[in-house]
């Protein structure tokens, strides 16, 4: 088995069970910085908690076309601020740069290290220029 691009550790099929953070680029008209990024922390997997952005109540997981045409109704299995923001400006994964190096993130203490790593991740990347939603 390959490494996902998420997660050195994580498997495809097999996810290492340990914390992650990941950075979503959103699309945006703004012009001020490079773009616009939301940084995220899970418990799962990269890919499951992709998957939970778009999976509806029943169980059904749907496409990001099919989530932009529902639009946000009460029968979403996640309703956050952060979910509704990526299920309406998904552009792309960027593990480009480089969340990939600080994954998997051991979780013990109340997710005190996944919380920092968040944090940090998004502090990094405004440094370089990025405007920076966080959970």
């Amino acid at each position: 088995m390959m490494p996902t691009e998420h997660c050195p550790q994580c498997n495809p099929d097999d996810p290492c069970g340990n914390g992650h953070v990941y950075v979503v680029q959103l699309k945006s008209d703004s012009k001020i910085s490079k773009g616009f990024l939301y940084v995220g922390k899970t418990g799962k997997s990269v890919e499951q908690r992709f998957h939970d952005n778009l999976t509806r109540k029943t169980g059904e997981i749907v496409s990001l076309n099919e989530a932009k045409r529902i639009g946000e109704d009460k029968m979403w299995k996640y309703n956050t601020g952060s979910a509704k923001l990526i299920r309406s400006s998904y552009k792309k994964h960027r593990p480009d740069l480089e969340y990939y190096k600080r994954n998997p993130i051991i979780r013990y203490d109340n997710d005190v290290r996944l919380n920092a790593a968040e944090v940090n991740l998004a502090e990094d990347l405004r440094k370089r220029g990025w405007t920076v939603k966080q959970a």
